[in-house]
């Protein structure tokens, strides 16, 4: 059982040997690249990033952080989250407690394991008898700055393609594993389940519909995790399927996420136009050309594209799962191309390659937004608050609490308020709420004149918010 149309073929040892020390090689490169992105990058990708993964998992750890009406309402699975939790809570264990130095340790350690998911499935490429596609493919994963770029967020979406990619590679080998990954990734993000329904749906048709013994280990391994999954639902939310059922009632049957937005159903093919007619024309031929011999990778994109295009509201980073699938796909019409060639004008053809990637990396590097605000600013001055041993309170002015830092950096269990107006005669109706707890402001530059009665003094500055502590209390 697998998702590739190529059938897995005896290569030359000589040949794998050289090929498995290029890409261990080209994994340490694209792993510091990760590393330096992420240790100077202090932004999120999108608000979720934050509100349900990090400060979730630092509340799993700590016990202490905000909630988001998803999880109040328990329209999320706890698993990623607690998944998030665990390299947290061995950073904390050994010692390491600095919080910006936790964020960024966890974004590294995201971004290897997805670096990793996305080198297996590239191999397995070399397994089915196409190693320069293999090789293509290794190499932009390595350099390629949007991918480094969505490995060091740690979405929901960069999760789910972890385990749905280590999946497919697995099927052919290990089918009870693979399974029970697919099922790991339905719960990571729900939106899985168009994908992971259409693997195993596509896997049992070209299995001639049968159920045999690789097959039932399939749905075994899928069984169980997915049982696992619903008992975690049981202890969490009370009900055995309760998040999938509540997220469907939250987005479908009651639109919700329309609230932030509606796009038509071709918005996804405009967007794709935005990266320029001469980066999208010839990708798109390759892709056309790598269809015609992978046609099923193409099923499975499809089978994620559609309905995702039908829903109204419309994100960029819907699309994050399918991204391998389409590189694959872009790499083996190349592979294709120059298997058209004469074998002397082969390697010049994979130069030429390499040469496209180089610009690529040159010309998309500096129109990434690698730190933008405020989730930056308001983490570094929410972690120099947190080590104000006089802190007994913090109020945020001009920012969202989805856009910034939250319990994670402050880490202390101290009153968190943040509004995104500038209340200043709420102040003390604020702080009374609190138990008059309130004594460090995080506010605008612009407005810092607006507090003087409270006798700000500048403790930090990040950006264009200022830490003050208020040595006049509001009452």
């Amino acid at each position: 059982m697998n998702v590739f149309a190529r059938p897995v073929q005896d290569m030359p040892e000589p040949l794998t040997r050289r090929l498995r020390w290029v890409f261990v090689a080209l994994f340490l490169i694209g792993g510091a690249l990760r590393c330096y992105a992420s240790f100077t990058t202090l932004a999120i990708m999108h608000p979720d990033e934050h509100q349900q993964f990090l400060e979730q998992a630092q509340r799993y750890v700590y016990g202490y952080g905000h909630l988001f009406w998803e999880q109040t309402d328990g329209l999320r699975h706890p698993l990623y989250p607690r998944l998030l939790a665990v390299p947290l809570a061995g950073m904390e264990s050994v010692g390491i407690r600095d919080s910006l130095i936790q964020g960024c340790l966890m974004r590294w350690i995201v971004s290897l394991i997805a670096l990793f998911a996305w080198s297996l499935f590239a191999w397995e490429l070399h397994r089915r008898g196409d190693t320069m596609a293999s090789l293509l493919m290794m190499c932009t994963i390595a350099f390629a700055p949007d991918i480094i770029y969505i490995h060091i967020h740690p979405l929901s979406e960069t999760g789910a393609t972890i385990t749905f990619l280590i999946a497919l590679v697995l099927l052919g080998r290990h089918p009870f594993w693979a399974g029970a990954l697919l099922a790991i990734s339905f719960g990571i993000r729900f939106q899985m389940g168009f994908i992971v329904g259409a693997t195993v749906i596509f896997v049992w048709v070209m299995n001639r519909c049968r159920f045999d013994r690789p097959f039932l280990r399939l749905s075994l391994g899928f069984a169980l995790a997915m049982f696992g999954l619903c008992l975690a639902d049981k202890i969490v939310h009370g009900g055995w399927l309760h998040s999938p059922v509540a997220y469907y009632d939250a987005t479908v049957v009651r639109d919700l996420a329309s609230m932030w937005g509606v796009e038509p159903w071709y918005a996804y093919i405009l967007w794709m136009g935005n990266g320029g007619l001469a980066l999208v024309v010839p990708l798109g031929l390759l892709v056309l050309v790598g269809v015609r011999r992978e046609w099923p990778l193409m099923l499975l994109v499809v089978a994620f594209v559609v309905p995702h295009s039908i829903v109204p509201h419309k994100e960029g980073r819907f699309m994050l799962p399918v991204a391998p699938l389409m590189l694959a796909l872009v790499s083996v019409g190349y592979s294709e191309l120059a298997r058209m060639c004469d074998v002397r004008f082969r390697r010049r053809l994979y130069g030429l390659a390499l040469i496209g990637l180089i610009v690529v990396v040159v010309v998309r590097l500096p129109q990434i937004l690698w730190n933008i605000s405020p989730y930056g600013p308001t983490a570094n001055l929410l972690h120099d608050a947190g080590k104000r041993e006089d802190l007994t309170g913090i109020i945020i002015c001009g920012a969202d609490r989805s856009e910034c830092g939250n319990y994670f950096y402050l880490r202390r269990n101290v009153p968190l308020v943040v509004v995104w107006e500038h209340p200043v005669e709420d102040l003390p109706k604020i702080n009374a709420a609190h138990g008059g707890k309130i004594n460090y402001l995080m506010c605008w530059k612009k407005y810092a004149d607006q507090f003087e009665a409270y006798g700000p003094v500048k403790i930090a500055e990040s950006g264009y918010y200022v830490l003050y502590q208020l040595k006049a209390p509001p009452r």
